[in-house]
């Protein structure tokens, strides 16, 4: 594979650019839709329309990389895209950077999931044991940070890959800020903290990857210095609850919401590590989250079923037959977008059993008693171990059901994220003697 400055024209299938050609302008998406306004107003930006379609053309085809699509315009206002990747570790050794250590790596056995037949699924085997990763925080003097997930570039412009997670790139070279036409940095006076990751918007990754972030900031004794906070923002209900709650006030959080134009520099730039792997929660985390939100009232009583009748995706087929075979045996059925954030908790720490498909709701675990249980549907489209970890390190008994379908070859991820689940009764009947 060829150095990322150095790829020719190969814009690469992972590509997040989309060119718009219609005003002859150069768009990625997410930008702004009044970039063309800003651009055409901009007394400074002097260029031809045709020189820009030439040029968008010539990116679209793959026939120049975002490097020569900013030496062609040179007019437009761009910063330039990274030009090698970095690990944290390897950072810490420059005049730039300082690395607090907070934690070193531990060795996790987990008691397996149970299961109608027996048989474990592949991505739950290879989690029974696992190295759950050192924490840091990594301070970079005039470090950047840009786009909504947070991507950290040093100073002098490599990428800090290992703070920098993209869903489904496996290298540091195929980041999606090596194809991109980057805006120029805004200078933010003081010590600035990264939060923002992939996924943030999501209720899991929110409660799971951002916000034990600060209790590792905590552990480094920066979180009282810092000024400001690179969150992706979008004053989702759980995000202004948890931040609140957090003692953290929103007016020292800086909205990182475009994934394209958003580039920042910082005086300091305070990176903590990220909490988890994916697919999996450390159980520090889930510690952390629990004291920090964890309510409980009494002993457990209560059967619930999670449904997923309002989500756009995952939902369950024969949700009516679901329901009437659970009924029968004393659940109700919660729909959590109608529940605010700490009622969601409060229901789940009064939970006996829940039962539920694969989705964000499912994240309230955390909030279950020792003891109790989580039964996870899934269709063979998408099995995903999150929850058992999570449910492991709070002693709460795990157990899925697949549904019935095309199930992918051993070892091979599955894609079909959104799949609607079919519920085999017999397997649910089976799991619900093995659990409960």
């Amino acid at each position: 594979m060829t150095e990322p400055g150095a790829r020719g024209g190969r814009l690469g299938m992972g590509s997040a650019c989309r060119i718009h050609l219609g005003l002859g302008l150069l768009r990625p998406r997410g930008a702004s839709r009044d970039l063309p306004a800003r651009i055409t107003n901009n007394p400074s930006v002097v260029m031809k329309p045709s020189t820009l379609r030439q040029v968008a053309g010539n990116l679209a085809k793959g026939l120049i990389n975002a490097a020569a699509a900013r030496h062609l315009l040179p007019d437009f206002t761009l910063s330039a895209p990274p030009t090698d990747g970095i690990t944290a570790e390897n950072c810490a050794r420059e005049a730039f950077a300082f690395l607090t250590e907070i934690s070193t790596g531990q060795f996790i056995e987990r008691s397996a999931p149970r299961t109608a037949d027996g048989h474990l699924h592949w991505k739950f085997r290879a989690w029974l044991q696992e190295r759950i990763e050192n924490s840091y925080v990594l301070v970079l003097r005039r470090g950047h940070v840009w786009g909504r997930l947070g991507a950290v570039f040093t100073p002098d412009n490599r990428l800090v890959w290992d703070v920098s997670r993209e869903f489904y790139v496996g290298h540091w070279s195929d980041h999606s800020a090596f194809f991109q036409l980057i805006g120029p940095a805004r200078r933010v006076r003081g010590r600035v903290a990264v939060l923002a990751t992939d996924g943030s918007h999501v209720f899991y990754h929110w409660m799971c990857d951002v916000l034990p972030r600060l209790r590792t900031l905590e552990l480094s004794g920066d979180l009282p210095s810092i000024d400001k906070f690179i969150v992706d923002y979008r004053g989702l209900p759980f995000q202004r609850d948890t931040l609140a709650e957090l003692g953290v006030p929103l007016e020292k959080i800086i909205p990182a919401t475009d994934n394209r134009w958003f580039h920042i520099e910082a005086d300091e730039l305070v990176v903590p590590s990220l909490p988890s792997r994916m697919n999996s929660v450390s159980p520090w985390a889930s510690d952390y989250l629990r004291d920090r939100f964890g309510q409980r009232s009494g002993a457990p009583r209560h059967l619930i079923y999670v449904s997923r009748q309002r989500a756009i995706g995952r939902r369950i087929r024969n949700e009516g037959e679901v329901c009437r075979v659970l009924e029968e045996r004393g659940f109700r059925t919660i729909v959590l977008e109608s529940m605010p954030a700490i009622e969601q908790r409060l229901l789940f720490s009064q939970a006996r059993v829940v039962i539920g498909p694969h989705g964000g709701g499912l994240t309230n675990v955390l909030f279950q008693q020792p003891g109790t249980a989580l039964i996870d549907l899934f269709a063979p489209g998408w099995v995903n171990p999150c929850f058992w970890t999570i449910a492991d390190a709070g002693q709460v008994r795990y157990g899925y059901v697949i549904g019935p379908g095309d199930h992918y070859p051993e070892g091979v991820e599955g894609l079909s994220q959104g799949e609607d689940i079919t519920v085999d009764l017999s397997a649910l009947d089976a799991a619900l003697h093995g659990i409960v």
